[in-house]
């Protein structure tokens, strides 16, 4: 999941659960966690990366 759909989702999920009667998809829920943990992965990654190159 790239940075733009994964805010996308989290948005769209966010917004399902504010309307009456909606309970969180915890399926989705933890797909989204997922994606938010390896998206932080690749950003530490390439922090690393970029310390070196200094």
């Amino acid at each position: 999941m790239g940075k733009i759909s994964l805010r996308k989702d989290i948005q769209d999920e966010v917004n399902r659960y504010g309307q009456r009667g909606q309970r969180p998809d915890l399926d989705a829920v933890k797909a989204l966690l997922d994606g938010i943990e390896k998206l932080n992965v690749q950003i530490e990654e390439i922090d690393k990366l970029l310390v070196r190159g200094r």
